[in-house]
């Protein structure tokens, strides 16, 4: 009765908690090596728009963080390169993989 209640509460209690300390852990590595890479790395949604990137990908580009977050990403590609990034985006608006976008 009550007792295997609580029981059951617990585990549920304890496996949740489990899954949070994991999933903080695993956002903390993934924050690390975002700062780490000696290379850009930025998140954009679908539109284009820059949502975040790293310290070393602003400094590379020329701009502070703050100029370059919530800018196209076209602001920052060569034009030569910019019908690529169109079509990997696309790709991505589909639900498909891309790599190498660059």
């Amino acid at each position: 009765g009550y007792l295997n209640s609580l029981l059951k509460i617990s585990k549920q209690l304890e496996t949740f908690i489990g899954s949070e300390i994991q999933r903080k852990r695993i956002e903390r590595d993934l924050s690390y090596l975002f700062d780490a890479i000696p290379d850009i790395i930025s998140l954009s949604d679908l539109q284009g728009r820059i949502l975040r990137i790293n310290k070393t990908g602003s400094e590379l580009i020329g701009y502070a963080e703050e100029e370059i977050i919530n800018e196209g990403f076209e602001k920052f590609i060569h034009p030569d390169d910019l019908q690529i990034a169109y079509e990997e985006l696309s790709k991505l608006g589909e639900g498909n993989n891309t790599f190498g976008f660059e």
